[in-house]
């Protein structure tokens, strides 16, 4: 399983906004550039992207924890 780090320092958000759903789940198929998440920097939100094709095998943080620049966010698995 390949991990996702994260774009920047901060908090990571599973979602794009308060009351909607998480932009990926565990199973999710996911393609280079679709978002996955969203990091919160002082009140900027960076999206976190995927950088290869696979499939959600685990989210490692939960949304709105902080994170640290390189932090893996996600585990990939093949897309089968």
């Amino acid at each position: 399983h390949m991990p996702r780090a994260s774009a920047s320092s901060l908090s990571f958000l599973r979602s794009a906004g308060a009351g909607r759903a998480p932009l990926v789940e565990v199973g999710s198929r996911v393609t280079p550039g679709q978002k996955g998440g969203v990091i919160e920097v002082m009140k900027i939100l960076k999206d976190v992207t995927a950088s290869e094709s696979g499939r959600v095998a685990k989210i490692l943080v939960e949304s709105g924890r902080p994170v640290e620049y390189g932090q893996p966010l996600f585990l990939l698995g093949p897309d089968v």
